[in-house]
């Protein structure tokens, strides 16, 4: 919860990306993404692509943004 608070600090951004993302999306996200901006691009192209939470790993790692 502590590593969560403290990437996601902008109320905005908790609410429109990471609110609708399960709980796994944001733990791939905290775990393998250090920079906030490809977070939320990450998490926002889960959203509209209705990615899985391997599906979201598989692009972080073949670096699609960024």
């Amino acid at each position: 919860m502590r590593s969560f608070a403290e990437a996601w600090t902008d109320e905005k951004i908790v609410q429109q990306v990471v609110g609708k993302s399960p709980r796994e999306h944001n733990l791939a996200l905290l775990g393998k993404l250090k920079n906030s901006e490809d977070r939320i691009c990450y998490a926002k192209k889960a959203i509209e692509n209705n990615w899985s939470r391997n599906v979201l790993v598989m692009q972080i790692e073949s670096k699609l943004i960024g």
